[in-house]
């Protein structure tokens, strides 16, 4: 793969469960047990876990920010001279 061949990911298929909900939670939890179940394999055969990374862009968690005044959209990268 080059960069030339990356595409945009189309939208994510499920909307991301509020962060403080039980059903966020359980969601992790699914998550971790299946990304648990692949570890060994992945760590034995030296491979990259692609397919948790999908699973983790299914569920919107590729793109969670980081909320007040910290969040992007409101702030910029300080500069050295500043």
């Amino acid at each position: 793969m080059s960069l030339s061949s990356v595409q945009p990911s189309p939208s994510v298929s499920r909307p991301v469960p509020d962060p403080d909900s039980s059903e966020f939670a359980d969601l992790l939890q699914q998550l971790s047990e299946e990304f648990a179940a692949t570890a060994a394999y992945y760590d034995r055969h030296s491979e990259f876990p692609h397919a948790n990374l999908q699973r983790l862009h299914q569920h919107g968690l590729l793109a969670l920010t980081v909320p007040g005044p910290w969040a992007a959209a409101r702030r910029t990268w300080p500069r050295r001279d500043e």
